[in-house]
């Protein structure tokens, strides 16, 4: 079996390795929940700012959150400010999935 060597010591991010073990999720959503686990929980988590962390656009980012929400890694609500208006979404991540609030077409209800 082939082995690899790290050649530096740049900083590390410790992780949990379901995500990337998880044979339902693409390379894709695998990579976008990598980022999002890696950053500061005070880092904005919006599609447009997700965006400027890689090459792809918007529709990817937006289809990747899509998956991990379905998959249950991801669960996203638009908060109400104290008038009732819609303010920023809130994103809550989990490093496994969490299929409790799922509903039969495992779709986030």
């Amino acid at each position: 079996m082939p082995k690899y060597k790290m050649l530096n010591n740049e900083p590390h991010v410790l992780m949990p390795v379901n995500h990337f073990r998880d044979k339902d999720l693409s390379l894709k959503a695998i990579g976008l929940l990598s980022i999002v686990l890696s950053l500061p929980e005070d880092w904005d988590y919006s599609v447009k700012d997700l965006v400027t962390l890689s090459s792809d656009g918007y529709d990817s980012v937006s289809t990747a959150l899509r998956e991990l929400e379905a998959a249950g890694y991801l669960t996203r609500k638009r908060v109400r400010d104290s008038q009732g208006k819609y303010g920023k979404m809130t994103y809550m991540v989990n490093p496994k999935p969490d299929k409790t609030y799922l509903n039969d077409e495992n779709k986030a209800i």
